[in-house]
């Protein structure tokens, strides 16, 4: 396993009509891998999300190609909290790749060779960690497809 030494950057949306009424909506996202280069879909990598994610409603990750502006494309694919299976402590293994790694195809987000993505972590109605930074997101780490983090 590697670091991708991935910055992840926080947006505040103060508003979101579909869901609960005009609360607030944090958006993390990772831009590049800590070369300055795309996270590539043809490589597998690893997101540890700590236990508790910070959110009175839920969150999601959704993977979106780097071509594509979120507002503008549909995403790749989404992850919730509704649909993924959390680790005993709580916390949150999820993987994004070509292929689903061994034994955890239920927390994987399929990617697409030849492309380029950006992942989008979404917190719908966060709670004070998340906007005091006190909890955050774990680094996009690469790993070799026959490996099975946990």
């Amino acid at each position: 396993m590697k670091s991708t030494d991935a910055a992840w950057s926080i947006s505040c949306r103060s508003t979101y009509e579909w869901a609960s009424g005009g609360e607030v909506q944090y958006f993390w996202t990772c831009n590049s891998g800590g070369n300055g280069e795309y996270l590539d879909g043809g490589k597998t990598y690893w997101l540890h999300l700590p236990p508790d994610v910070p959110v009175r409603v839920f969150w999601s990750v959704v993977v979106y190609d780097s071509t594509v502006r979120p507002r503008d494309g549909e995403p790749q694919a989404i992850l919730s909290a509704y649909s993924s299976t959390p680790n005993a402590d709580g916390s949150v293994d999820l993987y994004f790749g070509p292929n689903p790694p061994p034994g955890n195809s239920r927390n994987w987000i399929r990617t697409e060779k030849g492309s380029n993505w950006v992942p989008y972590l979404r917190c719908y109605s966060p709670l004070a960690d998340a906007a005091e930074h006190a909890w955050e997101p774990g680094d996009i780490v690469e790993v070799e497809t026959t490996t099975k983090v946990q």
